[in-house]
């Protein structure tokens, strides 16, 4: 979201909550599309890599297999030309075909669990996208959601029949072969979501990302039962794409635990941290890395790219045996001023949205990681609500309403 939508929802009483959470839902996919996809070097420079463009391609990917699952389009129409009845491709189609070019090799590349055995994919120009000697590629083992499962099995499928044609043909649907390569994987997209065990395949993740937004947002609510206004921080830890295989170590799991420790322990940072939570990821070229929100009372405090800059400071220094990055989201809290950055008050709608949004990018599971550790997502303890509540007093008991409302009428929950 750009910096004049941000006024504008501020400062128009007569925008609907859904324009407000249409805006604030697009800033938080550019964050996110920012933050994984970017590394960030100890110097603070940022470096693009290929996990920039995998997040675009999840989202074709996903989104296709659900056009071709409930009959929105099809990948090779007809149409009639001056010597008779042809065929070419839709746009559906073409966004298939550039997935298959595009894609799969970052796929054949960076994870083994998609690795097709015995076979390469070329690029554009015809060559082989291979893998070029000393690339810190990680090969950490992740499972796509259900759509993009079946639809990367499905352009698997069309790279593997069309094999004896150079990519650049593969736009030619007037070529049997290669018709019959897009029109057969329409069929088993369609065949294999509209299966019952593919439903309930979807149901389970989608019940497990509900589950979890609803446990992260029960911990934000607890937190403002106690603190009417919140700070709230948010920083993404790298390690470094030289050092993967220490990444999915003992070592670093422990190191990332002693980080976490200290956090719950108030080790990292001046003031109190009332709460945290943090999401591990993994990435092609960044390997594993970690988005972490944290939240401080916001009577006392109000700026807080200082308190960003120590946590990150502290895990490449202290925690990260040297081989650790990070990025303070902070700098770009007046470009996303809306989204989960800065002080939140329990009575401001438009900031709880985008407090609640961003929760729901944190426990969004495009890719979940099988790493044969603890959880994924991870946060603090929800604690005793007896006794007297700091910060500004209650006017009703009726205070934790618009967090509630937001919760209940947002298609997130």
């Amino acid at each position: 979201m750009d910096k004049h939508m941000g006024k504008n929802i501020v400062n128009c009483d007569t925008v609907s909550d859904e324009h407000i959470e249409r805006a604030i839902e697009k800033g938080e996919r550019q964050h996110a599309h920012i933050a994984k996809g970017m590394w960030h070097t100890t110097d603070g420079k940022a470096v693009v890599t290929e996990d920039l463009d995998w997040q675009m391609y999840l989202r074709v990917f996903e989104r296709a297999a659900k056009r071709l699952t409930t009959g929105g389009g099809a990948m090779v129409v007809p149409f009639k030309s001056v010597r008779g009845m042809a065929h070419k491709l839709s746009a559906l189609g073409n966004d298939v075909r550039l997935l298959c070019v595009n894609a799969l090799p970052l796929v054949e590349r960076a994870e083994q669990g998609f690795h097709m055995k015995g076979h390469s994919f070329r690029k554009a120009d015809g060559t082989i996208a291979g893998l070029a000697e000393g690339e810190p590629y990680t090969f950490i083992h992740a499972i796509p959601n259900p759509h993009i499962t079946v639809m990367i099995r499905a352009c698997m499928q069309i790279a593997e029949k069309l094999s004896d044609f150079h990519p650049g043909e593969w736009a030619d649907v007037n070529e049997p072969k290669i018709r019959n390569a897009f029109v057969q994987a329409a069929r088993f997209v369609k065949r294999v979501c509209n299966s019952r065990r593919f439903r309930t395949v979807v149901l389970n993740h989608e019940r497990s990302e509900r589950k979890n937004l609803k446990s992260c947002w029960a911990y934000a609510g607890s937190l403002f039962e106690k603190y009417s206004k919140l700070l709230v921080l948010r920083i993404d830890l790298y390690i470094h794409p030289d050092s993967h295989a220490w990444s999915e170590s003992d070592r670093a799991e422990w190191c990332v635990s002693q980080y976490l420790r200290a956090l719950r322990e108030n080790r990292l940072i001046e003031p109190d941290v009332k709460g945290w939570i943090v999401k591990r990821e993994g990435g092609f070229r960044r390997g594993i890395h970690f988005h972490l929100m944290v939240f401080l009372d916001g009577h006392k405090h109000q700026e807080g790219h200082v308190y960003s800059q120590q946590l990150g400071e502290a895990w490449t220094s202290r925690f990260s045996e040297g081989k650790g990055t990070f990025f303070n989201c902070w700098v770009l809290r007046k470009k996303y001023e809306h989204n989960a950055l800065g002080v939140v008050r329990i009575s401001d709608r438009v900031m709880l949205t985008g407090l609640l949004i961003a929760l729901a990018y944190m426990t969004k599971e495009d890719c979940a990681l099988e790493t044969g550790r603890s959880r994924n997502l991870r946060r603090g303890i929800i604690e005793s609500s007896d006794g007297p509540k700091p910060g500004a007093p209650r006017k009703t008991e009726n205070d934790l309403s618009v967090l509630k409302s937001v919760f209940s009428d947002s298609p997130f929950a």
